[in-house]
């Protein structure tokens, strides 16, 4: 499928993909978004980062569940099943429950 238009108001519907069809941005065609059985956010070139960047938080989640919160201010938080387990502040880190090496 070729994009051929886009006017200054968007795109009038949605860019619809059948399974394995990717889209593709870069000149090298460096990241790919697509879906077979599991959805991709692939960075194709090997000597280059994939990078979230946002002005705020940024949130790894299953469903309404956080997995991964890392903060504007710098922290990070890790959960387990919901669960705040482990989290980094200027000072160091703290660890929530049982620990096991």
């Amino acid at each position: 499928m070729a994009l051929t238009k886009i006017d200054d108001r968007g795109l009038k519907t949605p860019i619809d993909l059948l399974d394995n069809e990717k889209i593709r941005l870069g000149t090298g065609n460096d990241l790919e978004l697509y879906h077979d059985t599991e959805n991709y956010i692939k960075s194709a070139t090997a000597s280059v980062n994939l990078i979230l960047e946002s002005a705020h938080d940024v949130y790894i989640k299953h469903g309404a569940e956080n997995m991964l919160k890392c903060t504007g201010d710098g922290a990070v938080e890790l959960y387990n099943d919901n669960v705040k387990r482990f989290e980094t502040h200027s000072e160091g880190t703290y660890h929530y429950g049982h620990s096991t090496f």
